[in-house]
Formats: C-alpha cells, sequence, structure tokens
C-alpha cells in the first residue's frame, strides 16, 4: 500500500482501496496498455510497476502518468510473466526471456524507434536497399513500403511526405506509398507512425530520390538547340532581308525603266518640234533665193539630226557632249536669225570632269529664247549662254536674252511663266528634270527663272538658270 491506499491488480485494471473504499483507478482508458494486470511492484519513489500482457507500465499515482516499457524500448516481448525490483533494478520476466534494467533509465522518457524502409520498387522493379536512388527521367514511378517496430497489432497512423514534391504531410493506414510520373528534380521521403494514444515515433528520412532530366532539358541540348535557333533565325531573316532587298531593287529598276521610258517618250515629243523649226529655216533660205546659206544650214542640220537621233537613244550624255550639241545648234541659229540677234557662248575652262545628265536637256529652253524672247523685240538682240562652275559641287548654266520679257510676250499669247506656257519643249523640260531627280543620280538638276528689269523697273528681257548640283563632288 501507498498513502494508506492498498492496490490491487486484476484483469480490469489496477484499482486503489482505502477503507473499502475504491479512491483510484487505471485502466486502458486512462493510460494503461493493457487492463489484464498480472503483477504489481513498488519502487523507491512510490511508483507503481505492473506487468500486463503489453508491457510493463510505470504508474505515477500522485500526478496520475503511466509510462510504458515494451518491445519498443526494448523487451523480448510485450506479455509480462514475472516483475521484481530492488532499490535501484527492475527484472522483468518474458516469454522469451528475462531482462534487467535500470530503474532510472526506465523512467526517462524516451522517443519511440522510427519507422524502417522495407522496400523500394522502381517502374514495377525491385531493389536492393540503398538510402539514395537515382533513376532516368523515364523511370520516374516508385513504390515505397515501410513497417513500425514501435507498434503491433494497434490502430496505426502513418505520417507521410516526399520534399521537392509536396511539403504537406499526408496520412494513411497503409504500408506502401506509390509515386507516379514524378518529374526531374531531387526528393527526400520522410515518415512517421502514431498510434491511438498519440504515440509518435521518431521521422525516417533515409530515401533520398533523384530523377535525371532528359536531354532535352540538358544543358548541352539547350545550348545545341540556342545555337541552332539563333541560326535559323538569322538564315530567316536573311532569306527576308535578301527577299526584301530584291524586291526593292525589283521595284527601283521598274521605276528607273518606267521614267527612263517617259523620258525617251518625251525626247520623242521634242525632236519633231525641233526638226519641224530647222526645215522651216531651210525653206526660208531656199525661197530667199540664199541658196549658199541654205546649203550650209542643211549641212548643219544634216550634222545636228545625227547627233539628235544618238542622243535620242541614250539615258544620259556628258555634259561637255552637251555643250558640243548645242554649239552645233547655236552656229544654225546664228544663220537663221543673222545679224538680227548676237550670241555670245561662254564655256569655263573649270569644267573638265565627265558629268552626266539627260541628253538634248538645254536646247528647248535656248530654243524659247529665240522664239518668245528676242523675235518680237525691235531691234537687234543678244543671247547669252554660259557654262561655269560655280563651286566644286556645282556648275551653273545660264541662258539670258535681252528681249521682251514674259510679260510682253503674254500679249502674243505665249507666256513663258511655267504654269501659263503652252510650249510643249518647255514642260518637256519640266517633266525630265523631274523625272530625272527622282531616280537619285549622281547630280541632281534645278530649274529657275528670273525677269530682268531696268532701272525703271521695266522688263528687259528673262534669265534661266539651271543648277547641276553635285551630290557626290567631282571637283577639288
Amino acid at each position: 500500500s501507498i498513502n494508506n491506499i492498498l492496490w490491487l491488480a486484476t484483469n480490469q485494471g489496477l484499482h486503489g482501496l482505502r477503507d473499502d473504499k475504491l479512491v483510484q483507478s487505471f485502466n486502458t482508458e486512462n493510460g494503461l496498455s493493457n487492463d489484464n494486470c498480472n503483477y504489481l511492484q513498488f519502487d523507491k519513489h512510490n511508483q507503481i510497476w505492473v506487468g500486463t500482457h503489453q508491457g510493463v507500465n510505470i504508474i505515477n499515482t500522485q500526478k496520475g502518468i503511466v509510462s510504458i516499457i515494451d518491445l519498443s524500448t526494448g523487451l523480448p516481448s510485450n506479455r509480462i510473466t514475472s516483475l521484481s525490483l530492488n532499490d535501484t533494478q527492475a527484472w522483468v520476466g518474458t516469454p522469451r526471456g528475462v531482462v534487467y534494467l535500470q530503474q532510472e533509465d526506465a523512467l526517462e522518457s524516451k522517443p519511440l524507434f522510427p519507422v524502417s524502409i522495407m522496400g523500394i520498387e522502381i517502374n514495377g522493379n525491385d531493389t536492393i536497399l540503398l538510402n539514395s536512388y537515382t533513376s532516368d527521367y523515364q523511370d520516374n514511378s516508385c513504390v515505397i513500403s515501410f513497417v513500425s517496430p514501435s507498434f503491433s497489432n494497434e490502430n496505426l497512423t502513418y505520417h507521410y511526405r516526399l520534399l521537392g514534391l509536396n511539403s504537406n504531410w499526408r496520412t494513411t493506414n497503409s504500408t506502401n506509398i506509390p509515386y507516379t510520373s514524378l518529374p526531374s528534380g531531387s526528393y527526400q521521403f520522410e515518415v512517421y507512425v502514431t498510434n491511438d494514444k498519440g504515440m509518435k515515433s521518431l521521422v525516417n528520412k533515409d530515401v533520398k530520390l533523384v530523377i535525371l532530366k532528359p536531354f532535352w532539358q540538358k544543358w548541352w541540348f539547350i545550348i545545341i538547340s540556342l545555337i541552332i535557333s539563333m541560326g535559323a533565325v538569322a538564315s530567316i531573316s536573311s532569306l527576308i532581308t535578301r527577299n526584301y532587298r530584291r524586291r526593292k531593287e525589283e521595284k527601283m529598276n521598274f521605276q528607273r525603266e518606267l521614267s527612263e521610258s517617259k523620258i525617251k517618250a518625251l525626247q520623242a515629243q521634242m525632236n519633231p518640234h525641233f526638226i519641224f523649226n530647222a526645215l522651216n529655216a531651210i525653206q526660208f533660205f531656199f525661197t530667199t533665193n540664199s541658196k549658199e546659206l541654205a546649203m550650209l544650214h542643211l549641212n548643219k542640220f544634216a550634222k545636228l539630226i545625227r547627233l539628235i537621233f544618238e542622243y535620242s537613244k541614250e539615258t544620259t550624255i556628258s555634259l561637255h557632249q552637251e555643250i558640243d550639241f548645242l554649239n552645233l545648234y547655236l552656229e544654225l541659229e546664228k544663220l537663221r536669225f543673222d545679224k538680227k540677234i548676237d550670241i555670245e557662248y561662254t564655256i569655263d575652262e573649270k569644267l573638265e570632269k565627265e558629268v552626266a545628265i539627260p541628253p538634248l536637256l538645254i536646247q528647248p529652253i535656248i530654243e524659247n529664247a529665240f522664239k518668245h524672247g528676242l523675235l518680237h523685240k525691235e531691234g537687234k538682240g543678244l543671247l547669252k549662254v554660259t557654262f561655269k562652275q560655280k563651286t566644286p559641287s556645282k556648275i551653273l548654266c545660264i541662258i539670258e536674252d535681252d528681249g521682251v520679257g514674259r510679260v510682253a510676250a503674254k500679249a502674243y499669247r505665249k507666256s513663258w511663266a511655267i504654269e501659263e506656257y503652252r510650249s510643249s519643249g518647255v514642260n518637256t523640260v519640266i517633266e525630265r528634270i523631274k523625272l530625272f531627280n527622282q531616280n537619285k543620280n549622281p547630280i541632281e538638276i534645278a530649274m529657275n527663272i528670273v525677269d530682268l528689269e531696268d532701272e525703271n523697273g521695266l522688263a528687259c528681257g528673262t534669265k534661266i538658270v539651271f543648277v547641276f548640283d553635285l551630290r557626290d563632288s567631282f571637283f577639288e
């Protein structure tokens, strides 16, 4: 007895009596491992050691705490057949032998044994039990089997998780956990067990899994793929660029050919006009019995016609060819107008380099100076044609007459103004310059008209200035 309480071990638990009255009881409902109590001993701490069919129960009656010694803490069997205590040791008999232990060690709180891993199947194949497994990416299914050595024949709950896949604990009553189609990566399997009394085992962390990446996820494959992709992108980009440039070039060639066709058509419009005027001059000489002048004029005209037909086939000619052509044309006009008009034809000696311009460009403007500016003037007229180098990148051609001017010419219904002028020759020149500049030739051509006035503000002629602006300088 302890504290005047008589303790009885029965097949329905442990009961304490005082003065024939039940004052305290212990059974499976308040901590005993089994109600069938066979043996009873008191230690020096007034704690009761009770042998049952489920191990030894050590009861602190003051605190109502029950500690259990069983298979999980080293007994060879949970069935207790005898029990004896001295001051420091405890002797416990079981069907599998007698063990002794230090009482103080038995009273210390110790965790239960961890769950034991029994086997691992990978893709349906048994494996040797290891702490770590490495599998190819296609071998990504496994079944992990385990068992608890701490508990037997009890209601057990297993708690498990696979770190790397999920960090949350899951519960099961099964001892086999399957995993299918695991992605590539590193995993660690953890598991522990609890019984219906809330006892918990240590966590088993023995199993590690590594699923290798497929070859298309490995660094060398990614680098090769990037190189191939970059090469493909570069090839496609190059192909697109070449096709774009080819289409652009074809378009430019088409525009250029179209412009050249228009220019040649405009030249063709000019040629009959000039020929008609020249033949009229020859007819005039014959009708006035100036046969020698007519023959001289006809000879120069034949040479001029040959140059016209030759140049009309070309898109551009050199500036010097244009100058020589104009010189021949002006000789014809001298014969035609005789003493009525003086002509000054000046060429700058600096014009040494060849510059390509549209053929027969300037002649229609000189013809209109004769026809509309000087022809209607009373008295003798003067025409100046000058080519000079203004800057290293600019050449000027100046056609200046001292005729009646554009206002007076308008009275004869033959206006010189570009927007009013009905002559196809001037319009042709304007259109040819526009088309020429659109083709982005090495030079850009502009034509300016200046009305000349005397000191009294009266019209005293017209000046036409051609500016040949070299985009790339041909002159140092």
